[in-house]
């Protein structure tokens, strides 16, 4: 049958998991301290949180003392231990020495978890979990961890240095490494090498590879060519070898799967990373391409049952950096557990996370979960159901079009809401807290948070308040404009559904039709239902004129009393029997006992053959394998469909969409708008009357006819530097070496300008509101301004960023793109600060529409393209003639020429015309419409033909662009000048309250 193939396939995955493993491994179990310490795992999360907050770097950290740990003598914390007169420490291996970093974090999860159980969980687990939620918390997987490891009582620093895998290893080296501790030396290998997806690593852990790979005096050949010139800059030879850089070019902070992709164009920094895909015929090529992050999960696993001591085994430190004094403090054994339940904790275990971060409101609304449970709170004191009505929403809100706080909107001429779809009508309830929540959140971070978010920490502050678990909510969801009755209907879940119903219907919205169909269910454990949702049960079940079977007799007479029939369909009664207004395991007991109030829930045990039933009876045995599920499922449905960065909105009142009131700026009592703004722009391009008329719309701009398109390109250059700070405006200063100007960087020294015109800009913006406008958030709006006035797009300008109080250099010149790129070094240009690497690459690329470029930046592409002594080919011939008289061979590298042939000082989308015939002016721009096969050349050929398309496309991309890394909040300043920092740093008003919010 169905659930035996279940059970045994579920075995199947703890044997392999646990192959090979001793007596002493096998006592490792997800329930070890279930009763001794049940909130371990949430307790080093909130310190981990707290932690990333000022060290983003942080859970790749703890992740590799998780390694180190574990390659050495097994997983015993051992890596932790600091040197006594008989301990020698494997902090000063070879491996780890200058390198291993993060105790510091380790000693506050132990005192914290001291505190709540104090004596009873080992170092080696709290790194087991650090490890596991460092990957969780920074995008990756979530697992079950196998605890009941105990502390060693020594170190081995000679086995660390022979144990430990280095950054110059061989794939050779590697393997056997990794063979030697007990791993396979194919698919462990590459998934933990993966770990290599965040973090950092020194100069000197890759520099040989830069200057004098294998002695030979030459780079290391697997390395990109690119990414070389980048880091001999970084890291010259003979410089400072404890200088950083991001083990991942692409995504440095999250854990994904960039990793790989960097190994096959590359790009991987460490030599032992880039020989697993670079190693002539290796296995682990083949690897590189397989599903990630459920190899990784298990062969974390594995990795931490490498010879773990338990049951009297060593001991629990009181401090991991020492060993007790002749205190031995036992603790209880392991025992085994289902091996059901460990493969309903892993299965699925990695939501998608898409863009939402549990960061996300950390500088600008951080009490936002303390003002939503305080709120709740109070309504707990009156209503004792809210919990349950609460979570009931999120439910919802996210079956239907996803999780964008639909359900709360009410009815318009234009709004067909949700609320009275059939199975919210007359039921769904707890819509005034969510509006006292929404006010309070407003009072203290305004247009910051979205209905959606709030509904979303609602739900699990309802649990956790009822008793049941806490979790770490993904944020970062804005707000519909809309609802959808229809689909309600459709998607919602029913009280009268059979199992293959229930089953439909989760999988219809992404979620799978098992574990968190049986997950989700179990919110039933507490709150109410009317008797019109149970009462065909108690009569008439499925019009048989006889009561559903399936209900226990005891129960069925109480109800009917309760609910008699042609009785009063509105009263209600506890959906859990038990324990009716706590969050606990109760309810799967109640279904195993045929005393599941709705149809729906008992469909879940008493279907014959159901693979649901199973996982019923491992709840209804234990609680923590619930709330574990339930987290993870409730994290999974709160990941349906989020909008994301632009889309969507910050609704002001959750039941209504924001009209016009969208177009409002945080600051515009101080500063009416950015009218001042507009105003400098106008008059620096002669008077604002000229500019009424189309007709006189050149002559506007006599003075510097190219002024708009210096001011873009300012706004590019910013953005694609550690975000829009305004960094580029700064000046270099005597004395202080914290500003190394991006002026004088290669892309844009003797060429970037209008630097002038900020300054005018910032001195009539101070004039009128003083220490209110940021330099980063007026060349935003410049960039806006001056493709409107040049005949372009005009777009809301989303404002509140601060300004910077350094810059870079390097940076400026590793990430700005150079007109002498390939396509596929333009598209890793984009994807490093993360925009898109098609539309985004196109579009914003269409800003050469209009300005001047000289002739040092096209020349080689005239005579010498490539090296080859031969012009470009791709470069139409007549305009060649006319640019080789413009610039002759050995010339004036700085005479300028239009960038746009056809329309040089209007905006427009002549440019994508003149690529399709050949009339870029520079290769990076001709390499869009002429690289074979490349998937810009379709965008090309839109926007050629369609110049909507083009405006459209363009504003959403500078949008995204005007987005990346932005200092909000409190980070930051409100420079005074934009060429120079604040004296001191003196703080300035912030120049929002909380995150970006609209410009008019």
């Amino acid at each position: 049958m169905a659930s035996l193939r279940y059970l045994l396939a579920a075995a199947l995955v703890v044997a392999f998991v646990l192959e090979g493993s001793s007596p002493a491994q096998a006592q490792l179990s997800p329930f070890f301290y279930s009763s001794t310490c049940p909130n371990v795992t949430n307790i080093i999360r909130e310190v981990l949180k707290n932690a990333f907050l000022s060290d983003i770097r942080i859970g790749a950290s703890l992740i590799r003392l998780h390694f180190h740990d574990c390659f050495v003598n097994g997983c015993d914390a051992s890596i932790l231990l600091d040197n006594t007169t008989t301990i020698v420490s494997e902090k000063f291996a070879g491996p780890n020495i200058n390198s291993a970093r993060g105790f510091e974090v380790v000693d506050d999860m132990k005192a914290a978890v001291e505190r709540a159980c104090p004596g009873v969980v080992s170092c080696a687990d709290i790194l087991t979990i650090a490890a596991e939620e460092s990957v969780a918390l920074s995008g990756g997987p979530s697992w079950t961890n196998l605890l009941g490891r105990r502390d060693s009582r020594t170190a081995n620093r000679t086995l660390a240095n022979e144990n430990l895998p280095g950054p110059n290893n061989t794939l050779t080296r590697l393997k056997d490494r990794f063979r030697n501790v007990g791993l396979n030396d194919n698919f462990d290998l590459v998934a933990l090498s993966g770990a290599h997806t965040f973090g950092r690593a020194q100069c000197r852990t890759f520099s040989d590879r830069l200057f004098n790979f294998n002695n030979t005096g030459n780079p290391d050949p697997t390395l990109n060519t690119t990414l070389l010139q980048q880091l001999r800059q970084l890291c010259p030879q003979g410089g400072n070898g404890s200088v950083l850089t991001n083990l991942d070019v692409t995504t440095p902070d999250l854990f994904d799967n960039k990793y790989f992709f960097n190994l096959q164009i590359r790009k991987g920094l460490l030599q032992s990373d880039q020989e697993l895909f670079s190693t002539p015929g290796a296995d682990t090529a083949a690897i590189v391409n397989n599903a990630f992050f459920k190899n990784f999960v298990t062969s974390m696993i594995r990795m931490g049952n490498l010879k773990p001591l338990t049951g009297n085994q060593g001991e629990i430190r009181l401090n991991c950096r020492r060993v007790n004094g002749n205190s031995n403090i036992a603790t209880r054994s392991s025992s085994s557990e289902a091996a059901l339940v460990v493969a309903i904790a892993l299965e699925g275990s990695s939501p998608s996370q898409a863009q939402l971060s549990p960061f996300f409101y950390s500088s600008t609304c951080p009490n936002v979960t303390n003002i939503i449970r305080g709120v709740l709170q109070k309504a707990f004191l009156s209503d004792i159901r809210i919990g349950a009505s609460l979570i009931r929403l999120h439910f919802h809100d996210c079956f239907v079009n996803g999780c964008d706080a639909s359900v709360l909107l009410d009815n318009t001429t234009t709004i067909d809401s949700e609320k009275f779809a059939a199975p919210n009508n007359n039921s769904a309830r707890g819509f005034e807290v969510i509006d006292q929540m929404k006010a309070a959140v407003e009072k203290a971070c305004p247009r910051v948070v979205s209905c959606a978010d709030i509904l979303t920490i609602a739900a699990e502050q309802s649990v956790a308040l009822s008793g049941g678990p806490s979790w770490t909510n993904l944020l970062g969801r804005r707000d519909s404009r809309t609802a959808n009755r229809t689909l309600a209907n459709q998607n919602l879940p029913s009280p009268f559904d059979t199992l293959d119903r229930l089953k439909a219907s989760f999988r219809n919205v992404g979620l799978n039709d098992n574990f968190d169909l049986v997950a989700l269910s179990g919110a039933h454990t507490f709150g109410r239902a009317q008797c019109r949702f149970f009462s065909v049960r108690l009569f008439n079940f499925n019009n048989t004129g006889n009561p559903d079977p399936t209900l226990d007799a005891t129960f069925l007479q109480q109800l009917r009393q309760l609910c008699p029939q042609g009785g009063n369909g509105s009263v209600l009664t506890n959906l859990d029997v038990t324990t009716p207004n706590v969050f606990d395991n109760k309810y799967f007991s109640n279904l195993r006992n045929r005393k599941g109030l709705l149809q729906s829930d008992q469909e879940l045990f008493s279907t014959p053959g159901a693979d649901t039933i199973d996982i019923v009876n491992v709840f209804r045995k234990n609680q923590a394998a619930f709330f574990k599920s339930f987290v993870t499922s409730m994290i999974r449905m709160g990941n349906l469909k989020p909008l994301t960065g632009n889309e969507g909105e910050i609704r002001l009142n959750c039941r209504r969409v924001n009209g016009n009131s969208n177009i409002q700026l945080s600051f515009s009592r101080l500063c009416l708008t950015n009218h001042h703004l507009k105003l400098s722009l106008r008059q620096i391009f002669t008077t604002p009357h000229a500019l009424m008329h189309q007709t006189s719309f050149w002559n506007a701009f006599n003075s510097d006819i190219r002024i708009t398109a210096s001011l873009i390109r300012l706004h590019f250059h910013d953005c694609f530097v550690n975000g829009c700070d305004g960094s580029i405006l700064l000046d270099n200063v005597a004395n202080d070496t914290s500003i190394d100007s991006e002026k004088f960087s290669m892309a844009n020294n003797n060429s970037a300008r209008g630097f002038e015109v900020v300054d005018a800009m910032k001195a009539a913006l101070e004039s009128a509101c003083p220490g209110i406008v940021s330099c980063a958030d007026i060349l935003a709006i410049a960039s806006e301004q001056s493709v409107n006035l040049s005949g372009g797009p005009s777009w809301t300008v989303p404002l509140g960023r601060r300004d910077g109080r350094t810059a870079n250099r390097s940076l400026a010149d590793q990430n700005l793109p150079t007109p002498f790129q390939t396509l596929d070094l333009l598209k890793g240009r984009f994807t490093n600060v993360g925009l898109n690497d098609n539309t985004d690459l196109v579009a914003l690329s269409g800003a050469h529409t209009f300005g001047r470029a000289q002739c040092q930046f096209f020349s080689q592409r005239l005579f010498n393209f490539n090296g080859t002594g031969n012009p470009d080919p791709t470069l139409n011939a007549t305009l060649l003639a006319q640019l080789q008289q413009l610039c002759p061979q050995g010339g004036n590298g700085s005479v300028l020429t239009n960038l746009d042939l056809s329309t040089p000082d209007g905006f427009d989308n002549d440019y994508f015309s003149n690529l399709q015939a050949n009339n870029g002016l520079l290769q990076s721009d001709q390499e869009l419409f002429s690289t074979p096969g490349a998937d810009t050349i379709p965008i090309v050929n839109n926007f050629s033909s369609n110049e909507t398309a083009f405006f459209e496309s363009f504003a959403v991309s500078m949008i995204r662009m005007g987005n990346l890394s932005l200092l909000t909040g409190t980070q930051g300043e409100i420079r005074s000048n934009c060429r120079r920092v604040n004296a001191n740093n003196l703080s300035t008003r912030s120049s929002s309250d909380g995150g970006l919010v609209s410009s008019i």
